[in-house]
C-alpha cells in the first residue's frame, strides 16, 4: 500500500451567459427547486475530487453541506470572489452536484446584472 497525499483542488471558474445555458438545463432546474430563471446567468464554480474523496463518493450528496470542509472552503471564498467581482448582480439561486468526467464538486450561482 502506498502512501501519498490528496491532490491540490484548484477551483476554475467561468462565468456563461444566459444564452448559452442548456435550455433543457435551465428547465429542469427550474422544474425541480421552483425558481424563474429565465434572463439569468450562470456563474459555475468546480474543483476535482482528490483520490480520497473518490473512495469515500457514496457519503457525499449533491448538496454542498456534505461535501468535505476543504471544498466548501474552497467554494466559499470563490463564492465571496464572485460577489466582489459582481457587485452589482442579484444571485437567484445557487445549485450544486457532484459530476462529470472525470468527477467534480460543481456550484453554479443563478445571476443577473444590475437594473
Amino acid at each position: 500500500m502506498s502512501d501519498s497525499c490528496a491532490m491540490p483542488r484548484e477551483a476554475s471558474t467561468s462565468d456563461t451567459p444566459f444564452g448559452q445555458v442548456a435550455d433543457m438545463q435551465r428547465k429542469e432546474i427550474e422544474r425541480t427547486i421552483g425558481l424563474d430563471l429565465a434572463g439569468c446567468n450562470v456563474c459555475s464554480i468546480v474543483t476535482a475530487l482528490d483520490e480520497f474523496d473518490l473512495r469515500r463518493l457514496g457519503n457525499f450528496g449533491h448538496r454542498m453541506e456534505t461535501w468535505p470542509e476543504a471544498v466548501r472552503a474552497i467554494m466559499e471564498k470563490e463564492l465571496t470572489g464572485f460577489a466582489t467581482r459582481n457587485g452589482g448582480a442579484r444571485i437567484e439561486a445557487i445549485t450544486t452536484a457532484i459530476g462529470g468526467t472525470p468527477k467534480c464538486f460543481i456550484l453554479c450561482v443563478h445571476w443577473r446584472g444590475k437594473q
